[in-house]
C-alpha cells in the first residue's frame, strides 16, 4: 500500500459525492519499509487535509470494508485519516487477509485495537469518539 493511496480515495469520493459504501482492497504486501503496524506508531496523516470538505464524509459515507488488511504502518495511518474526517460512518470492518509469508498474528491485532482505543481519546472526530462507529475485525 502506498502512502499516496489516501489522496487517491479521497479523488474518487470527490467524483461520487453520495456514496455509503465503500470497499479498499488491498493488493499487495507489508514491504519492509512500510513496516508492521505497532500501537504507538504516530499518525501521519495527521494536520494534513485529506478528506477536508467531503460531501460523503459529512452526509453520506456510512460503511467501509478494508478488505485484504495485511496490519501495515500505512493501512493503520489510512484509517485513522478516514477516522478523522468521516461524520456519517457507522461501520468501519477490516478483513484481515495475510498474504504468503504474512506475519499478521494475533500480536499485530491486538495491537491495532490498542492503538483505535489510544486514537480514539484524541481525534477530533466526535462520532468516532462517542463510540457512533462499529469496529468489527474478522479473518478472511
Amino acid at each position: 500500500m502506498r502512502d499516496r493511496v489516501p489522496r487517491e480515495i479521497e479523488q474518487i469520493l470527490r467524483s461520487f459525492p453520495c456514496v455509503d459504501t465503500l470497499e479498499i482492497s488491498r493488493d499487495d504486501d507489508v514491504t519492509s519499509a512500510e513496516g508492521l503496524l505497532q500501537w504507538n506508531d504516530e499518525h501521519i496523516y495527521e494536520g494534513d487535509n485529506f478528506f477536508h470538505g467531503l460531501v460523503s464524509f459529512n452526509n453520506h459515507l456510512r460503511w467501509i470494508y478494508l478488505t485484504n488488511f495485511r496490519g501495515g504502518k500505512y493501512e493503520l495511518a489510512l484509517i485513522k485519516a478516514i477516522l478523522d474526517k468521516a461524520r456519517a460512518l457507522t461501520l468501519l470492518k477490516m478483513v484481515y487477509s495475510p498474504g504468503p509469508g504474512s506475519l499478521v498474528t494475533e500480536d499485530i491485532l491486538n495491537q491495532l485495537n490498542t492503538a483505535l482505543e489510544i486514537f480514539k481519546l484524541h481525534t477530533p472526530n466526535d462520532a468516532f469518539r462517542g463510540n457512533n462507529v462499529s469496529i468489527v475485525a474478522a479473518w478472511a
